[in-house]
């Protein structure tokens, strides 16, 4: 043991190690978090109000229902529909490539808002 702690196999690094560069998923995420919005705002507003409330401000689908004068199901239902509604958007604007963690890479399709 002694001859090896002598004798490091190992140089020191005179320079801080690079920084790591973002992951591609993440980068993915971040682009397609941006194109959520714009696409949203495109849902009719049946749809539209429900989803930003329960998805993009956090509010519960009871707390959206009471907010919107709607029984507790049909705010489920409209959040739910309205996640149907974005799904095709997003598919129909945005080529995606995903995997067993989600979305691994995105890509605009063409002129879609995003």
């Amino acid at each position: 043991m002694d001859h090896y702690r002598r004798h490091p196999d190992w140089a020191p690094l005179d320079q801080e190690p690079p920084a790591p560069e973002a992951d591609q998923a993440e980068i993915a995420h971040q682009e397609l978090a941006q194109c959520l919005r714009p696409l949203i705002n495109e849902l009719p507003e049946k749809y539209g109000l429900p989803l930003t409330l329960a998805d993009l401000e956090g509010k519960s689908q009871q707390q959206v229902a009471e907010q919107l004068g709607l029984s507790l199901s049909g705010a489920k239902s409209r959040v739910q529909r309205g996640r149907e509604k974005l799904r095709q958007k997003i598919l129909a604007c945005c080529a995606l490539e995903t995997g067993p963690d989600g979305v691994q890479a995105y890509a605009p399709k063409g002129n879609c808002g995003c």
